[in-house]
């Protein structure tokens, strides 16, 4: 029964830790996405990977 309930918990921690881990790389890209746009709107020209 203990086994049981530490593999039932563990479940249900895993999918919170890659809805974190999704939650942030969200964030980060949508970031590096708008100020590139953001860039480019505003000069006419892409930004350079150094930049970023």
């Amino acid at each position: 029964m203990l086994y049981l309930v530490t593999t039932n918990s563990n479940k249900i921690r895993e999918p919170t830790l890659l809805q974190g881990l999704r939650y942030k790389l969200m964030i980060e890209y949508k970031d590096t996405v708008g100020r590139t746009r953001r860039y480019y709107i505003v000069t006419g020209q892409y930004l350079n990977e150094e930049v970023i």
